[in-house]
């Protein structure tokens, strides 16, 4: 039965289908829920305060503000119970609905091939992939900066004032998420400018996206009112947040004057600032290793490529070499259909890399904005598009197979046959070279809390009478892994003055990442030596193995349980 669709569209659904569930199964069976990276737990506690109620803007200082971002956790929480899947689920959502709008974009400026190939692109982008399965960070930023775009997208194309509407509208709701969300108004807005300027969109147009985003901010004042008191808390929270966090730290680009505790601030200081993103998205140093291999006259190519390729959390793989590479030549080619995704590409790259994050004249300091790798997943679906378009080209052909000899049948199914392989060889380079980066990531983070899975499971097979001890940084962790069952007998600490405050017939649990009774470090290691009576029942190490860690104390790769005798 074809329900009256084509079989070619039949096709492309099929397609688009497969990459979904496969996306959908993969975030399942990776699903982290509250990770130690970003704000996760600080979500967690508002999702929590949600769900009994307790929704206040201001909490927690600025992720109070990110609304899109906890509040569905809370009614995930209020349907499925709190655990590390529906801790992850609204994340995974959004990393499918991102997906969806990669193809939809794709398939908008070029083709439905190239939307599919930028949904499968995407599905393997390091900086979307590994955070899709935790409980915060930038997820659902990245998919509200994208359906605005791709909202801006089909507005401009049928002139609809109620798509146009509706872009100001989603504009203003990245603000509900993380503050690099304002890319979304800065690239609409630039973007009608343009289109105005070249004669493309109508004032009248220009007008309903500025409604749209009027009628989006009037409900968000009144909430805030209601809530705080203070109708521009949003704005408020974030700008005082970044301002002060601008003048604790010593680690921020400064233009201008630096403020006093920059004693030692340098030029050097703002020239590794700005080459932050360069560094990280350019990990591979392919330049300097084959100038190494000329110089040492080692042509070997597994020898060189094991000095380019390297699998590591901090690696980004080759996403950005290719969209770089693949943009030059597209714009010297004069492919028009590029015009979309560049702009988007172009405005996020210069919004991450310059944009203030706090700004004064008197004295004049323009401070750059903080930066994170997972940001780029604010420019995740042109980095895709572009990419999908460049292969597209290649596959399709440019020129060839027109006039002269090769309109012959035999020639043109082997430059057919050729192309698609290039195009093929491209695509499974790029995702073949990211899977193995995107594991690694995930068997770091899973190591630091594989522990805390095995106490949990001990926890809830002790009787109800037992108590149990646990550091103040895993309590939380081991709240979501119990479901937060039982909770009333596990007792967090910050640190263990003597051996005596611990109850007798309780368990203690002890993360192996400083030593010794100091007050103000939280865990200790010398436990035999120091609490004699206690005795070690269990020595849980991480999984996959990785030596202990003698950095933060909050990143246990090692858990010592102990019963006190």
């Amino acid at each position: 039965m074809s329900l009256g669709i084509p079989s070619g569209k039949r096709l492309v659904l099929l397609l688009l289908a497969i990459i979904l569930i496969y996306d959908l199964v993969h975030s399942i069976i990776y699903t982290l829920g509250p990770t130690e990276l970003s704000e996760d737990f600080a979500y967690f506690f508002l999702a929590l305060g949600a769900l009994h109620g307790q929704v206040s803007l201001s909490n927690f200082n600025i992720d109070g503000t990110r609304l899109l971002q906890y509040l569905p956790m809370a009614l995930f929480y209020k349907l499925f119970g709190v655990n590390i899947y529906s801790s992850s689920a609204w994340n995974i959502i959004m990393f499918m609905g991102t997906v969806l709008v990669a193809f939809f974009v794709g398939k908008k400026v070029y083709n439905a091939n190239a939307g599919l190939l930028a949904a499968l692109l995407i599905s393997f982008f390091t900086p979307v992939v590994k955070n899709s399965i935790t409980a915060g960070i930038s997820e659902a930023m990245m998919f509200f900066v994208s359906i605005t775009m791709l909202a801006m997208l089909y507005a401009h194309d049928k002139k609809s004032p109620k798509l146009m509407f509706v872009t100001g509208v989603l504009a203003i709701a990245t603000q509900l998420t993380i503050p690099i969300g304002i890319i979304a108004i800065l690239a609409v807005l630039l973007y009608a400018v343009v289109e105005f300027l070249r004669k493309n969109l109508s004032m009248k147009l220009i007008a309903w996206l500025i409604i749209g985003m009027i009628v989006a901010v009037l409900p968000i004042i009144a909430f805030s009112y209601i809530n705080t008191g203070n109708p521009l808390v949003v704005i408020h929270e974030n700008s005082e947040y970044y301002s002060n966090l601008s003048m604790t730290y010593t680690t921020y680009g400064i233009i201008g004057t630096p403020p006093k505790a920059y004693a030692n601030y340098s030029g050097n200081d703002l020239a590794a600032y700005l080459l932050f993103y360069p560094r990280n998205m350019f990990t591979s140093n392919i330049l300097q290793a084959l100038r190494t291999a000329i110089l040492t006259r080692n042509l070997n190519p597994l020898s060189i490529w094991s000095s380019i390729y390297h699998v590591s959390t901090g690696n980004a793989g080759f996403y950005f070499y290719a969209v770089f590479i693949a943009a030059l030549i597209l714009l010297i080619l004069g492919e028009r259909r590029l015009y979309f995704p560049l702009f988007w590409f172009a405005v996020g790259i210069g919004f991450l890399e310059f944009a203030p994050m706090s700004v004064s004249f008197f004295p004049f300091r323009y401070m750059l904005i903080f930066r994170a790798m997972r940001y780029t997943s604010s420019i995740a679906v042109p980095i895709a598009v572009i990419l999908s378009i460049a292969i597209m080209r290649i596959v399709e052909g440019s020129g060839i197979g027109k006039g002269g000899n090769v309109t012959k049948k035999e020639l043109r199914k082997k430059h057919s046959c050729l192309r698609l392989l290039a195009g093929s060889v491209i695509v499974v380079f790029l995702i073949a070279t990211a899977i193995p980066i995107n594991n690694a990531w995930y068997d770091d983070v899973y190591a630091q809390t594989y522990p805390l899975h095995v106490i949990a499971n001990l926890v809830n097979s002790m009787s109800n009478s037992t108590y149990l001890y646990i550091p103040s940084g895993d309590f939380y962790f081991l709240s979501v892994y119990m479901h937060q069952n039982n909770m009333s007998r596990v007792i967090m600490y910050d640190n263990i003055r003597n051996c005596s405050v611990m109850k007798k017939g309780a368990y203690v649990v002890i993360a192996n990442a400083t030593s010794g009774f100091d007050p103000n470090v939280p865990y200790i290691n010398n436990t035999t030596e120091e609490c004699p009576s206690w005795k070690l029942v269990m020595e849980v190490h991480a999984s996959p193995q990785i030596t202990a860690f003698s950095g933060w104390p909050e990143l246990r790769y090692e858990q010592m349980l102990y019963y006190v005798s």
